[in-house]
């Protein structure tokens, strides 16, 4: 029995014998009564079979669940690629909820285990912090330049809304986006395309926006890269810092036989962030030189070894933290 089926049986039983009622009726009639009299039976009849159907129609059929609304898709997590995917061509393609947070930081866990991005070299989101104190990239969104759904060839831009940690000035952003493309969602080839730093007077989620052109392949994919200073490109966008967070994006898009495919050029030299001003580490001894990396105290060392970050002064260090309110950042 079809699900259909079942919601018509309970909608009206009566209904499924109507059939067999009318023709017991119309069977049973004598046919020595008066031919008006047999035709007022039959009219009776259809008109009561005409009034149940009124009372009781037929369900409509529902349309299997779909990402899609309208010209705009919201992705479905795809366990084959292990990211979001919007698997139809459209104008934009959101993420959702489904990278909202990092890791599995209490109160702001990302969901699937937070790992959303492609391929064998999964990048691993740091675990340090707190859900929207510390940093996180909580959702991605591709659009159409145009109003017509994306397509090889043409324009599109990446969104990414992040929460972003500054100095409580609101003069020195920590945080930088690295994006980048790739024209295989299921082969990908990370290609850089550039990066973008918050903006540090906002102390709250903000966006942040990229434009590129979509090379050729009908199934791609974009990554963003929310980092902690550090360095760009560093192994394929896994910047793999304790705050970092990385997430794709897969999308679908419209063939164009003008475009063919260019070779991919994949060298990316990596280029450390700006040098903190040297307020950023307030009561400790900071020499910050045009030709050498800024040097902290050798107690705080340790830590900004531990914490993966070998060039800049670590911000969770006592004395050199938010939380004890010096130079770092504020809610």
């Amino acid at each position: 029995m079809t699900v259909m089926e079942s919601a018509h049986q309970r909608q009206s039983p009566t209904l499924q014998l109507l059939p067999s009622l009318l023709l017991n009726q119309l069977t049973s009639l004598q046919s020595s009564l008066p031919l008006n009299l047999r035709l007022n039976s039959i009219l009776r009849s259809i008109s009561q079979l005409m009034e149940t159907i009124l009372l009781y129609p037929p369900p409509r059929e529902t349309p299997a669940p779909s990402s899609s609304t309208g010209d705009d898709m919201v992705a479905l997590f795809d366990a084959t690629l292990g990211a979001p995917r919007c698997d139809l061509p459209a104008v934009s393609c959101s993420s959702g909820d489904l990278l909202n947070g990092r890791a599995s930081l209490n109160g702001g866990a990302e969901p699937n285990n937070g790992q959303n991005t492609l391929g064998p070299d999964m990048c691993a989101d740091g675990s340090a912090g707190e859900y929207h104190y510390d940093q996180s990239l909580d959702k991605i969104v591709i659009k159409s330049s145009t109003s017509e759904a994306m397509m090889e060839g043409s324009q599109a831009t990446i969104t990414a809304t992040v929460f972003p940690v500054s100095s409580n000035d609101g003069t020195l952003s920590y945080d930088y986006a690295d994006f980048y493309y790739a024209s295989d969602a299921s082969n990908p080839v990370w290609v850089y395309i550039g990066t973008e730093s918050p903006n540090p007077a906002i102390k709250s989620a903000q966006n942040l926006d990229m434009t590129y052109t979509l090379p050729k392949g009908t199934t791609q994919a974009v990554r963003v890269n929310f980092r902690f200073l550090g360095n760009k490109g560093a192994n394929k966008g896994c910047s793999g810092g304790p705050y970092d967070d990385t997430d794709d994006l897969v999308f679908s898009v419209k063939e164009n036989p003008a475009i063919t495919a260019k070779p991919i050029d994949t060298t990316s030299t990596a280029s450390p962030t700006k040098k903190p001003s040297d307020s950023f580490c307030r009561g400790y001894t900071e020499i910050c030189g045009a030709d050498k990396p800024c040097e902290i105290l050798p107690a705080l060392m340790d830590h900004a070894a531990a914490s993966g970050v070998t060039a800049e002064p670590p911000r969770d260090t006592v004395g050199c933290a938010a939380r004890a309110g010096v130079a770092g950042r504020s809610k």
